[in-house]
């Protein structure tokens, strides 16, 4: 059991490193577009609902996103503000969010950016070394 739980940790301990190298090098490329990470995810997130026909609301992006309804409420708030995103209330209490036409425009440039300027520099080894880590995972459940 203890060999398990060892594996097990040192696996989650490299995939949290990964994540956060992936996540620093994503910040700094769209510093270029003075937008966060989770400014990104939140329009990547809406324009994905979006294609898939649904009416995206704040659960949708608490579900998506993995934060907390005061989490998607600010980020809401900030990227509003920089005219991204709409937020319109249906109903009594649900939020729905809608792309502005300058949201989906950063969006795009921002994926054109991550796509060119960093996914392309990312070494092979990296991604094959998490995906190794994942496939020991499985094993262990």
């Amino acid at each position: 059991m203890k060999a398990k739980l060892d594996k097990y940790l040192k696996i989650t301990l490299f995939l949290c490193k990964q994540q956060n190298i992936i996540e620093r090098k994503l910040s700094r490329v769209l510093e270029e577009l003075n937008l966060t990470l989770q400014q990104f995810f939140f329009l990547y997130i809406l324009d994905e609902l979006e294609k898939e026909n649904i009416t995206p609301t704040s659960n949708d992006l608490i579900e998506k996103m993995g934060i907390q309804r005061s989490a998607v409420s600010r980020l809401g708030g900030r990227i509003e503000e920089l005219q991204l995103v709409n937020r319109e209330l249906k109903g009594t209490k649900t939020v729905i969010f809608k792309l502005t036409d300058l949201g989906k425009s950063i969006l795009l440039e921002g994926m054109d950016l991550i796509t060119t300027e960093n996914l392309e520099n990312m070494k092979m080894n990296s991604l094959n070394s998490i995906y190794s880590n994942l496939e020991d995972i499985k094993k262990i459940y």
